[in-house]
């Protein structure tokens, strides 16, 4: 779907007449934007301008601690042990 087809039907759902502006890019706007590390290629499927990147692996050592080491964590843990 184009984003000037939806414009032009919320103009035509509003109880007033409206009339569509572009703007254009503001100052220091930026068009293109790289978010690989080092190591990683990007694939472009699809859509073709926007790349895919695969994640990768999580070690799954560490996540108990991460996920389960706060107060609150401790505070729930010992509510559901029986006394």
């Amino acid at each position: 779907m184009n984003i000037l087809d939806v414009i032009k039907h919320l103009i035509t759902r509003a109880s007033k007449d409206l009339e569509p502006v572009f703007g254009g890019p503001w100052p220091n706007d930026k068009n293109h934007q790289c978010r690989f590390t080092e190591g990683e290629e990007g694939a472009r499927p699809f859509p073709p301008l926007i790349s895919h990147v695969s994640p990768s692996p999580f070690p799954a050592q560490g996540l108990e601690t991460a996920h389960g080491s706060g107060t609150r964590a401790r505070a729930l843990s010992a509510a559901k042990r029986p006394s």
